[in-house]
């Protein structure tokens, strides 16, 4: 079977992959992930940004979601979504069958390199303290 270009779980060396049960559970966590990885961040992202200009002024909306977009200013409170979303990409490269280790690292540094130059160009963290935030995750990018 391995011969013939037929994947088996590695866990469980008796189930083909994409057939059967397989399939059905595979599927689902598609879409699972879909939801969770691109839907959810989405939705949150949109959210957050049509309401950014009253999320300081309203105080049940920031009793109620400041957690989220706390110490980002106004302009980039949908932010966590994007940090969800180079997560997701690190999972995504993880997770992927057909790399080589070279192309998995090679991706790593792809996605890292494009999160910090995405971070420098935006500034997404409050100024009030000189931009002490933004340089301390900028930093956090070092050991990444």
């Amino acid at each position: 079977d391995a011969g013939a270009g037929r994947w088996r779980l590695s866990a469980s060396s008796e189930v083909v992959c994409w057939e059967g049960t397989h399939l059905s559970w595979a599927v689902f966590a598609i879409v699972a992930l879909a939801v969770w990885g691109l839907l959810h961040p989405l939705l949150a992202m949109r959210f957050f940004w049509t309401r950014r200009d009253s999320m300081c002024n309203d105080v049940h909306l920031k009793a109620a979601l400041g957690f989220a977009c706390d110490g980002y200013e106004n302009r980039w409170v949908f932010w966590e979504g994007v940090v969800h979303w180079r997560k997701c990409l690190i999972i995504a490269a993880s997770a992927w069958p057909d790399l080589t280790r070279q192309s998995e690292l090679a991706l790593y540094q792809v996605i890292g390199v494009a999160a910090v130059l995405l971070h420098y160009k935006c500034k997404p963290f409050d100024n009030r303290s000189g931009g002490l935030l933004d340089r301390v995750e900028l930093y956090g990018f070092l050991f990444f």
